[in-house]
């Protein structure tokens, strides 16, 4: 059989490389021209590139064994190298007791009743999914993979009613199983994801969902599976596709599905990463029993999609001239005299919310991108949906701000939009008078 090319066999050129020096690679070395740059393992990782490049030397050797009885061979094989490492390692005896036992053969489930499927692709070997004719749709994988889980984990960007009816029936059997539990991590980045798919899931037993709705620091864009398996054969998918039914049926969809057969590490760093991203308040945890909650969410999703999708007039929202010398005159009464209590006064209809929202949007500027702490006070709860949805528009921000009424309780209290009368509310007033950077008046004569 020929051997597999590594940097041993071919060519030497200039260039890096990530290789352990063998035998026959340092005498190549030794009579190149070139100036190799080596160092010693280290200790931390040595074993596992010591046992990738041991693994690979015995694969080539097995699959150059004869066809003829090559099972039979190859196990003998294996149980003299067991035999031999054994023989040199502390505590080696359970390393005999990992010899095959006769004839080779390979656990494939332990059940009760009807045997249970399986995904097309290996459950112990990391491949990658492509969407070619030869491969079954994703979302069938997904819904097998989902059907022998025993915990799921999920990042992923966009969720639609289409992408969850494809799973539909995998999730809820799933959800049925006693201690099952899916934790869901989105976002309302570009508005793509749909309210009802959000409600669906949340609403499955053992489910939680967690939503960010920071879409200007973080653009959450991934789209990751993980299927926990007290059994040992974890899997995980990480590649392009969405919750989507397009995704997840006849998009040209690429996923890396890795095995904690092969792949232990980095199945180990993704688990790590989304312990990290479940528990940043960022995320913030989605009940769709909560009307305040779900309302939050339609109108994060729905300012995501742009002002084109409902206020065609506003789509190339701009401060006309006159507007624009009011926003020059408060930064030169600031900058120049001074002077950061500023009165505007102007006829009704020319927009003086779209000028605090631009004046807004300018101290944003001058400090960074990063939004300072706002407080917006009117004397009535439907000034204040108005004036947010235009804050929202200036600042390209589907989920700016929050609402402070008698219906309505922030989250955060970075970004409020407040009735007079809820502006005493005790929580307010606890924060102190440094809270906020930036604060609005509506109708102060009022």
């Amino acid at each position: 059989m020929p051997r597999r090319r590594e940097a041993g066999d071919a060519a030497l050129v200039e260039g890096v490389y990530d290789h352990l020096v063998t035998e026959e690679l340092a005498r190549r070395l030794a009579a190149s021209e070139l100036q190799p740059l080596v160092e010693e393992l280290d200790e931390a990782d040595a074993h596992q590139r010591l046992t990738r490049h041991l693994a690979r030397e015995i694969e080539r050797a097995l699959g150059g064994l004869p066809h003829e009885h090559r099972v039979q061979r190859a196990s003998a094989v294996t149980a003299a190298l067991l035999d031999h490492l054994a023989g040199i390692v502390a505590e080696g005896e359970p390393l005999r007791e990992q010899r095959l036992d006769p004839p080779p053969r390979q656990l494939l489930a332990l059940h009760r009743g009807a045997v249970p499927s399986r995904p097309a692709s290996p459950l112990g070997i990391t491949t990658l999914l492509t969407r070619s004719r030869s491969e079954p749709a994703l979302g069938h994988e997904l819904a097998r993979e989902i059907a022998i889980a025993d915990r799921i984990d999920a990042l992923v960007a966009f969720i639609t009613v289409g992408g969850v009816r494809a799973i539909r029936s995998a999730l809820h059997d799933f959800a049925r199983r006693p201690g099952s539990k899916l934790r869901l991590l989105t976002t309302t980045f570009t508005g793509t994801t749909e309210v009802a798919a959000l409600d669906e899931l949340a609403r499955l037993p053992g489910a939680e969902v967690k939503v960010s709705y920071d879409t200007r620091r973080t653009r959450l864009h991934a789209k990751a599976w993980l299927f926990h398996r007290d059994s040992g054969l974890t899997t995980a998918y990480v590649g392009s596709a969405n919750l989507t039914q397009t995704a997840l049926g006849s998009g040209q969809e690429w996923m890396v599905k890795l095995a904690a057969g092969d792949l232990p590490h980095v199945i180990d760093k993704f688990s790590g990463t989304f312990e990290t991203l479940w528990n940043d308040p960022e995320f913030e945890t989605y009940r769709p029993e909560d009307t305040s909650e779900r309302e939050r969410l339609r109108l994060a999703l729905s300012g995501e999609r742009g002002p084109a999708l409902r206020d065609e007039h506003l789509v190339s929202l701009r401060p006309f001239p006159f507007q624009e010398a009011i926003l020059d005159r408060l930064a030169a009464e600031r900058a120049i005299h001074g002077r950061r209590r500023n009165l505007v006064v102007a006829a009704t209809g020319t927009g003086k919310t779209v000028i605090a929202a631009f004046d807004y949007q300018r101290q944003l500027a001058r400090h960074g991108g990063v939004a300072p702490r706002l407080l917006f006070l009117a004397h009535r709860e439907e000034l204040l949906e108005q004036a947010r949805r235009t804050f929202r528009y200036v600042l390209q921000d589907g989920s700016f701000g929050e609402l402070l009424t008698g219906r309505s309780e922030p989250k955060r209290y970075d970004h409020v939009f407040a009735t007079i009368q809820s502006a005493s509310s005790e929580r307010l007033r606890a924060l102190g008078p440094q809270h906020v950077r930036h604060v609005v008046i509506d109708e102060c004569h009022h």
